[in-house]
């Protein structure tokens, strides 16, 4: 019997899968960006190739059947963020994710700050770090991982920033309120830090 190569992937990762089951592993998280990452790189590869990728589309559905089944197997129950790879990541991911779309645009809400905290259940603020020269767009309530957090678009000189804002009890590590952390992904800046008990991304 002749398989596909998407077959030949499942049927590989099925196997792999079984092997564990019988070795009696115990369970272990994989990198907690590792979906994040992959869903990622695939989008930007069809970005940048267009319908020309040999064709990419054909090997998503393999893909996706296997981080689904890794993440079954090896993180069936995520927890809180737990690095700053991870929370810059997920804001990252949010920020080139062109399917999703403002649920407000500015002017449409009264009071944005009490929208988002009637949504997120924790109160909601701007940072004091002004996110200068940039045109608030709109937002919207949105997931960095399991932690909803909110989503509010900006422009600046032409190109678009997002502002993630999540609960500090959403992180696993600490971070110093007096710290901006700075880290580089995919030709983007995403900067970090906490102002009481609140955590902002900013990706540019």
């Amino acid at each position: 019997m002749v398989f596909c190569e998407e077959c030949k992937k499942i049927a590989v990762i099925d196997s792999l899968i079984e092997d564990r089951i019988r070795a009696e592993l115990c369970q272990v998280d994989p990198p907690s960006e590792l979906f994040t990452r992959l869903e990622m790189d695939i989008r930007l590869a069809e970005r940048e190739k267009g319908d020309n990728l040999f064709s990419w589309k054909k090997f998503v559905p393999a893909l996706t059947i296997a981080a689904l089944l890794l993440a079954i197997v090896l993180n069936p129950f995520s927890g809180r963020i737990g690095s700053l790879d991870q929370i810059s990541s997920l804001a990252l991911a949010n920020h080139l994710d062109s399917d999703l779309r403002m649920v407000f645009r500015a002017g449409d809400i009264t009071d944005v700050l009490d929208w988002f905290s009637g949504k997120l259940g924790f109160p909601v603020s701007l940072p004091k770090l002004n996110i200068q020269g940039s045109t608030f767009l709109g937002g919207r309530e949105c997931l960095l991982g399991k932690e909803k957090a909110a989503y509010l678009y900006y422009e600046k000189r032409g190109k678009r920033a997002s502002l993630f804002i999540i609960h500090v009890r959403d992180l696993s590590i600490p971070l110093k309120g007096e710290r901006v952390y700075n880290v580089s992904d995919k030709g983007h800046d995403v900067k970090v830090w906490k102002e009481g008990d609140l955590v902002f991304a900013l990706v540019k």
